[in-house]
C-alpha cells in the first residue's frame, strides 16, 4: 500500500514466535505523546485527522480494516505535519473478520466489537472519535 498517511510495508518476516514488519520510518511522535503535553488547537487536529480519514478511505477501499486506529498508532510530526498511521498488526481484509473478531484496544473499541455482533469498516471511525475527543 502506497498512500501519504499510511506507513508503507516493505517486508514481512515470520518466526515461530514473532511477525516482523519493514515498515517506512516515521518521524514525529504518536498522538499519545503530543496530547500529554497539551491538547492539539483545533485547527491542527482537524488537519491531522482530515489526513487519518483520507488513509482509512484508502485502506477500505481496499477492503481492509485496520482495528487498531488510537493515538499510539498515529505518528505526527510537527514540522512537517506529516501524519501517518502505523501498526497494522489486527488489521485483516473485510472477507476475513469473522475468523479474528474479537480485537483492538480497550477504550478505542467499538461497542459492536465488544458485543460480538458482525462488524465492518466503520469501527475505524468509532476509534477514530476517541482519537478526536482525546485530541
Amino acid at each position: 500500500m502506497e498512500f501519504p498517511s499510511i506507513a508503507q510495508l516493505h517486508e514481512v518476516f515470520e518466526s515461530p514466535t514473532q511477525l516482523i514488519f519493514i515498515m517506512d520510518l516515521a518521524h514525529g511522535k504518536n498522538l499519545l505523546e503530543h496530547v500529554k503535553n497539551k491538547p492539539f488547537a483545533e485547527k491542527e487536529a482537524a488537519a491531522i485527522v482530515k489526513k487519518v480519514v483520507e488513509g482509512l478511505l484508502y485502506i477500505h477501499k481496499k477492503q481492509i480494516v485496520h482495528r487498531d486506529i488510537k493515538l499510539e498508532n498515529i505518528i505526527y510530526d510537527t514540522q512537517t505535519h506529516e501524519t501517518k498511521i502505523i501498526d497494522f498488526g489486527l488489521s485483516c481484509y473485510v472477507s476475513n473478520i469473522n475468523s479474528l473478531k474479537k480485537c483492538g484496544t480497550p477504550g478505542y473499541v467499538a461497542p459492536e466489537i465488544l458485543r460480538n455482533q458482525d462488524y465492518d469498516h466503520t469501527v475505524d471511525y468509532f476509534s477514530l472519535g476517541v482519537v478526536i475527543y482525546a485530541m
